[in-house]
């Protein structure tokens, strides 16, 4: 509960949109009354980021209150989500280093779905390099310096 996470809408109906979340999992958010229905710009195949509000018997639900985010560019990358904590990084130094070195944006779910999206492809594609770098090289010590100095040289 509270996660972020990143999926792709597979359904909207007038209360509820269904978002796969990875690994054969989805999640609902069902629309607050305050809204009354689901936003019209949600649609089938739409990249969306939003919070767990509840997990448990009854499935996945998403924070009706803060709603779905819709990402409108970028590039979808997954990653084992074991990893995710090492692409972040100690207070956050490792997602730092990518985003400051390409100049990328990084929406990040645990649930190990990844958006990046950039002012070039060439930027874009130089941090999922880096990204696969961390995946790699996750059980490594040493890697902050190495995805640095990989991102300058790219």
């Amino acid at each position: 509960m509270g996660d972020n996470i990143v999926g792709v809408v597979v359904d909207t109906r007038p209360n509820a949109v269904e978002v796969d979340i990875g690994h054969q999992n989805t999640a609902t958010m069902k629309v607050s009354p305050r809204l009354r229905r689901v936003p019209a710009n949600i649609k089938p195949g739409d990249v969306v980021a939003g919070k767990i509000s509840y997990r448990g018997l009854k499935g996945v639900f998403l924070d009706s209150r803060e709603g779905i985010t819709k990402i409108r560019k970028g590039l979808l990358v997954t990653l084992t989500p074991t990893k995710i904590p090492r692409l972040i990084g100690r207070n956050g130094s490792m997602i730092n280093v990518i985003k400051r070195e390409t100049g990328c944006q990084l929406h990040v779910g645990r649930n190990g779905l990844i958006v990046v999206s950039g002012e070039s492809p060439s930027k874009e594609l130089s941090a999922v390099s880096a990204i696969r770098l961390i995946e790699e090289g996750a059980h490594t010590s040493g890697l902050t310096d190495r995805v640095t100095e990989y991102l300058k040289k790219t």
